[in-house]
């Protein structure tokens, strides 16, 4: 996949110093694929991340969570991450489209909090 013409990358190149975008990567656990259509009940497990991959290697260092800077450290180096769809890795310059990624060790899915509901309940 290219994924040089994202749009991270595109609004990286406009906005600049004016976004901080983040990308999300998990080692384990599971998430909702369909989440941002509403479903909350549908269930996928994180695969086994590659070998030579960033999830791998922050993994081994016992961190639940660890924010990697992306812009100021691995500007233009590609690696591997699912930053953009889990279970899908990609070899990318990700620092080209994320300012940092945020990683989670063992992620756990979503759940809608009061405040949505009562926001959709409004509508």
């Amino acid at each position: 996949m290219n994924v040089g013409n994202l749009m991270g990358e595109i609004l990286s190149r406009r906005l600049s110093k004016k976004m901080y975008s983040i990308g999300l990567c998990s080692y384990s656990g599971k998430f909702m694929p369909e989440a941002c259509f509403g479903n909350y009940k549908k269930e996928q497990a994180v695969k086994k991340p590659n070998l030579k991959s960033i999830k791998n290697a922050v993994a081994k260092h016992n961190n639940s969570f660890a924010l990697l800077p992306l812009r100021d450290v691995l500007n233009e180096r590609r690696f591997i991450a699912s930053a953009l769809f889990h279970n899908h890795p990609q070899k990318a310059i990700w620092g080209r489209i994320y300012d940092a990624i945020f990683f989670i060790k063992k992620m756990k899915g979503l759940s809608r909090c009061s405040a949505v509901e009562r926001l959709h309940e409004k509508v």
